[in-house]
């Protein structure tokens, strides 16, 4: 529980708030904003493109246009809401677009793969791959067309090693092979690849195709001869007369060649199969495949085919034949291959020894996709075990080549990455000549198989991707020097098609077929031959650069542009197109790189913003970012934009290119936001006070400025006859005297100006000069002789005619109105009552005219500057001033009243002239006398009042007829007619208040009387445009008796301790006008009315800020002061005390307008709130607010509050309004008040009441 003082605090009733506050704060508050430049909300930017329909203000005004400006108030009508209203912007000036168009972007690419500098990422082998760490943070994957990686007993990946180690002997060939003479096995890899010690071993090779199956083979009825072994090759010479045998062991396969050295050696031999789990059948391409129990190809060995040594010129090719025929023939202890070669083809005179035979075994396996080849026309061969590649023609076009390579595994090892570059590596083995020429780089676009790729052209390819010319690995025949070096690799870069081809395979958009390599064919110089995967130490490779980051952008449209002291933002559209999800509000952001108008990069961080991801953005989706750009001086720029891995890279660095947009920093011209009076406004001055907010978002180059212009209007036309006023500072400024006439709509306009460019002209705001009318006595007179009650202004009426004289004119007759809600005392028949005897007409100081009519209600007449009197809203009545002193009064029907300079009737005539004139001794009416009859009243007076009426002498008796009237005091109580004392009429009153009444008619915008005696709402009388002004009671003790006499009102008494009571929602903090009234009656001090930046009962009763409005001070003194930056740290202080437990009351009133303190006590503030995010006001005992003059940090007041109000203005208070009765009663006044003006000029100044029982 806090620590407090325990004090007795009594609130009757509270009229606080602001004007048009209500209409304001409840109806718009997701952008409310308070008045002044500071805070004037944010323009918002966009695009009307395609919008067909466009409406002024002035168009859908709800002012009808032409006619008499008002109308006749109907019947309990309510009164015009007022406030200030946002200002409806026009196409009459647009506001600076801020365009973006797209700027060209030459992003320098990543240097990649460097062989001195780049590291392999071992875990990330694969094993057709090798992964590379580059020192500008890319990667670069190396991908083959044959495994290069085996797994370990570990299950890491390890490099193959083809290269032949020597068995020793006793050992096995193969899985449970014995190899007693010894052999030779390839250093590493899974195939497990062995070779017998010599050619007659059994096998004389075994390789691995699984963990359970093997295939090997030897060769029948050869020679017992040592292999010789030489890195990953093998040969076993004259196996056979005139006959070699070669093998080539590769990661998964193994070449072997038949070299026949003469015509005399054997065309047929005789293999023997050595498998395990496996069973050969030879397939309808005349290849032999090894399949396992389930049926799966484990092993191949494509058809064979044979080469002469008969090379054509410069083309390092023989003569080429596919009569090489496979048979398989069962046997004792397995199956046996048996090879024959067409010798017809063998024996042909033009052949040249040696002859090479080709056939292969191929591991296939899960990567058994990955493949090389080539085709070649005239023939139909499958070359998929060549060592070559070839490509072109050496001889003009009779014999065509093209390559094919397929890579697989790209599309999923990279797996969404971003693609940087990409490059074919070829080991070039035979050029034509050393004559350069171009080779080509194609996608393929078919599916295709190396086992089954055997005719020109082979599969469908695409444009070509990349070309290089080059030349290397030529020699003249019979020379053994290379002129232009032996075999080489050549790099060669398939640019930006080849670098969109593989994206589109880790993307998912294409499908690897692989790629084509070709040369022309016509050109013979174009021949080359290049090392295929059976190479040994010269397989392709595609080497392709990476990162994981990767994104494409796409331009919007400013959301807001950038000013020199704000925030642009512009919508960006961002599609994931790397590996990793940019999570929400992550470590992932979009940012971009700047440049001015030269090229210059600006690398200050404060003018680079980061935004974040607004959702998660998984790889392939795509997000709108709404990215901030930071304030910018005006001028022209150049951003790129780039995601950007938070503190580890931008994906600009890493090779994914931003895009590019030139901008420029808009200079924007200020805006007008809002304005007061709205729209259709009713003003009761000709010099109105006209009210502005703009903003100047970049503040550029000076302060804002206002001006204001004011025209008449005709029809449509809201531009006739403009006056224009003076730029002023202030946000406010009263129009010119004798620029607005009476009963007149105007058309206004506010401008905003900056010191360069001034606001467009916003749509007309119609304002309409009415004649202001009394508050109460202008509703009076609807009663006749009936009672009457009206629910609205709680007026009583009757009405009784005495004494009536026939005539043809006039009527000459007592005819009494009784009105319950007058205040005047002094009338001819007493307090209340009202004949056509008490009509009169005032002059006020500002030249209006107020004119009593017969029944009570008062009118008044607004004085236009050229003399002429406006009547009413409504009213076709017509004041004339008459030379000499004096006025006319025209009434609807015709009659004519006459006034003289001291106001009094003196004269009545109907429309047809006839009259009556009326005597006045010491200014009270004697007679009225009927011009034409020569009829009269005659009137004798006592006391202030009329004590008899009597008509002329009554024929026949001399005596006229006589009725009498008695009073106590002001108050008629008996009227007795001619000649009888006993048959009169008596009035009897009640005590009462007009409190309320008046109160009411004068228009606040909230009236808490605190009077409810169960519930939790503190309910407001005054009427609202939204429902939204009840106030909330918390621990608030109720029924307390109030501080109006005459009536049942109650107060609510506060704790000083819990006790609070919560107003509506912003209630003071968003108008330009304010007022506050306070009835209360306390013992001690403490806070009165108080505004902090949170709710009470949202924290417990304890605010991080807050500020007193009203509070008394530790010496019993009442203070107050509406706070805002730059306001008096000393507020302004009672000269009494109020702590003597007796009832006081105060008004605060103001207006952000700097003028000097007038006696109307009001301050001028530049805004009304100490912060914007101060909206939540209370009547309270509970706030521990900052220290403040005169009261402790730490100071809650118990007390009681009786009324709390708020008024349209901060003018409008009623804290001396009589007491009295709202029904027949005696009247009290209350003493005299002594209001004390505590002005200091330029702050908000209260007007106080200090006597301590001033009940009124």
């Amino acid at each position: 529980m806090r620590s407090v003082r325990a004090i007795s605090l009594t609130v009757a009733f509270v009229m606080a708030t602001l004007t048009g506050a209500e209409g304001i704060a409840t109806a718009r508050p997701g952008d409310r904003t308070l008045p002044g430049v500071e805070d004037a909300p944010e323009q918002q930017w966009g695009s009307a493109s395609g919008r067909s329909s466009r409406a002024t203000a002035g168009d859908t005004s709800t002012d009808a246009a032409g006619g008499r400006p008002g109308h006749t108030p109907a019947s309990k009508e309510l009164p015009r809401e007022s406030g200030t209203s946002f200002v409806a912007r026009t196409q009459e000036g647009r506001l600076p677009t801020a365009h973006a168009t797209p700027a060209t972007v030459s992003p320098t690419e990543p240097r990649g793969f460097a062989p001195k500098t780049s590291r392999e990422v071992t875990n990330e082998r694969g094993q057709t791959s090798k992964t590379y760490q580059n020192a500008d943070g890319t990667l670069t994957t190396r991908f083959f067309d044959e495994p290069v990686n085996f797994r370990d007993a570990t299950g890491t990946w390890m490099p193959i090693d083809t290269k032949l180690k020597e068995l020793p002997k006793g050992g096995h060939l193969g899985r449970g092979t014995n190899a007693s003479e010894g052999g030779w096995q390839i250093t590493a890899g899974d195939s497990e690849t062995m070779f017998a010690g010599y050619a007659d071993g059994a096998p004389l090779v075994s390789l691995n195709t699984g963990a359970d199956t093997s295939v090997g083979f030897s060769v029948q009825d050869i020679a017992h001869v040592p292999g010789e072994a030489a890195d990953s090759t093998i040969t076993y010479r004259s196996i056979l007369p005139d006959t070699d045998l070669r093998f080539i062991a590769g990661g998964t396969s193994v070449k072997e060649v038949i070299t026949l050295n003469s015509p005399d050696a054997t065309p047929e031999w005789i293999f023997p199969l050595h498998t395990r789990g496996l069973t050969a059948r030879i397939e309808t391409t005349g290849a032999v495949t090894f399949r396992d129990a389930a049926g799966g190809v484990r092993a191949t060995m494509p058809a064979g085919w044979m080469e002469d040594s008969n090379l054509a010129p410069n083309s390092n090719q023989g003569e080429i034949s596919n009569g090489v025929r496979y048979e398989l023939v069962n046997a004792t202890g397995g199956q046996v291959l048996k090879v024959s070669l067409d010798t017809e083809w063998l024996h042909d005179p033009k052949r040249v020894f040696p002859v090479k035979v080709d056939p292969s075994v191929v591991t296939v396996s899960s990567f058994a996709a990955s493949s090389g080849t080539f085709v070649e026309s005239p023939y139909n061969v499958n070359f998929s075990g060549d060592t070559n590649i070839k490509v072109g023609t050496y001889d003009k076009g009779g014999h065509k080549a093209a390559g094919f390579l397929r890579f697989s595994g790209v599309e999923s090892t990279l797996k969404n990455a971003w693609i940087i570059n990409t490059r074919l590596a070829l080991y070039n083995t035979w050029s034509y000549s050393c004559t350069a020429r171009p080779v080509t780089v194609h996608e393929v676009t078919s599916n295709w198989s190396e086992s089954t790729t055997s005719t020109y052209p082979g599969p469908a390819t695409g444009p070509a991707l990349a070309s290089k010319s080059f030349a290397h690995a030529w020699r003249a025949d019979g020379s053994s020097s290379w002129p232009c070096g032996p075999a080489a690799w050549e790099s060669i870069s398939l640019g930006s098609a080849g670098r969109q081809l593989v994206d589109d395979w880790t993307h998912g958009r294409k499908k690897n077929y692989g790629l084509a390599v070709k040369a022309s064919t016509t050109d013979s110089y174009a021949w080359k031959n290049f090392g295929s995967d059976d190479y040994p130490n010269g397989k392709p490779s595609l080497d392709v650069t990476w990162t994981k980051y990767g994104a494409t952008y796409k331009l919007g449209t400013f959301v807001t542009p950038m000013t020199a002291t704000s925030e642009g933002v512009f919508k960006v559209t961002v599609t994931n197109r790397g590996q990793e999800t940019w999570p929400k509000g992550g470590d992932y952001s979009l940012r971009y790189l700047l440049y001015d108008a030269a090229g210059n990069e600006i690398t200050d961080t404060a003018k680079i913003r980061w935004s974040a991801m607004p959702a998660d953005v998984p790889p392939g989706k795509t997000v709108t970012v709404d990215a901030r750009i930071a304030p910018l001086t005006p001028g022209d720029y150049t951003l790129l934009w780039t995601m950007n891995h938070n503190n580890i890279a931008k994906f600009s660095s890493v090779g994914v290119p931003p895009l590019g947009m030139k901008v420029s920093a808009v200079s924007i011209p200020p805006q007008l936001i809002r304005s007061a009076p709205p729209s259709g406004a009713v003003t009761n001055t000709l010099t109105p006070t006209l009210w502005a907010s703009g903003t100047d978002r970049d503040r550029y180059p000076s302060s804002l400025q206002y001006q204001f212009e004011v025209c008449e209007t005709e029809g449509k036309d809201t531009r006739k006859n403009c006056r224009m006023g003076p730029r002023v500072s202030s946000q406010q400024w009263a129009v010119t005297s004798g620029w607005l006439s009476w009963s007149k709509t105007y058309a206004w306009y506010a401008y905003a100006y900056d010191g360069s460019t001034t606001s467009v002209r916003p749509g007309p705001s119609l304002l309409t000069t009415q004649v202001p009318q009394p508050a109460v006595t202008s509703q009076f007179g609807s009663a006749d002789t009936s009672d009457a009650f009206d629910e609205r202004s709680g007026n009583y009426g009757t009405a009784a005619t005495d004494a009536a004289v026939p005539t043809v004119g006039p009527e000459l007759s007592v005819t009494r109105t009784y009105n319950s809600q007058d205040p005047r005392q002094k009338s001819a028949f007493g307090a209340g009552w009202a004949t056509r005897w008490d009509m009169r007409a005032v002059a006020e100081s500002n030249g209006s005219v107020v004119i009593t009519l017969a029944n009570g209600a008062q009118v008044r007449f607004g004085k236009n500057t050229d003399g002429s009197y406006a009547a009413p809203s409504g009213s076709v009545g017509k004041l004339k001033a008459e030379t000499g002193g004096g006025w006319t009064l025209r009434d609807g029907s015709g009659s004519l009243y006459t006034f003289n300079g001291a106001g009094l009737l003196t004269k009545i005539a109907d429309s047809h002239g006839r009259s009556q004139q009326l005597t006045y001794t010491n200014n009270q009416l004697t007679q009225a006398k009927d011009v034409v009859s020569g009829r009269l009243l005659a009137f004798t007076w006592a006391d202030g009042h009329v004590r008899t009426a009597e008509t002329n002498a009554v024929s026949g008796t001399g005596t006229g007829l006589k009725w009498t009237y008695t009073y106590e005091g002001d108050r008629l109580v008996k009227v007795c007619p001619p000649s009888s004392t006993t048959a009169c009429t008596e009035y009897a009153y009640e005590d009462g208040s007009l409190y309320r009444s008046t109160v009411l008619d004068a228009g606040p915008s909230a009236y808490w009387r605190l009077n409810e005696a169960v519930g939790e709402s503190a309910a407001s009388e005054a009427v609202s445009g939204t429902g939204l002004n009840e106030a909330l009671y918390r621990d608030v003790t109720r029924g307390v008796n109030g501080v109006l006499a005459g009536t049942g009102n109650k107060a609510g008494s506060f704790d000083g301790t819990d006790s609070y009571v919560a107003l509506p929602d912003d209630a003071l903090g968003s108008s330009p006008f304010a007022s506050v009234e306070m009835w209360f009656q306390t013992t001690k001090p403490g806070v009165l009315l108080s505004q902090a930046n949170e709710r009470l009962e949202d924290v417990d009763l304890t605010v991080s800020q807050a500020t007193p409005l009203l509070y008394v001070g530790t010496d019993g003194k009442l203070r107050g002061q509406f706070s805002y930056p730059g306001s008096s740290s000393t507020p302004m202080t009672s000269t009494g005390i109020v702590t003597d437990g007796g009832w006081h009351h105060i008004a605060l009133s103001g207006q952000e307008q700097h003028k000097p303190c007038t006696s109307m006590a009001r301050q001028s503030v530049p805004r009304l709130a100490q912060s914007t995010t101060w909206t939540n006001a209370s009547i309270t005992s509970v706030l521990a607010g900052p220290a403040v003059p005169g009261r402790a940090s730490t100071n809650p007041i118990s007390s009681v509050t009786s009324v709390v109000r708020s008024t349209r203005s901060p003018s409008t208070t009623t804290p001396w309004t009589p007491v009295r009765s709202a029904s027949i009663t005696r009247r009290e006044r209350p003493p005299p008040a002594s209001p004390r003006s505590l002005c200091r000029p330029g702050e908000w100044t209260p007007r106080w009441s200090t006597t301590p029982t001033l009940s009124g």
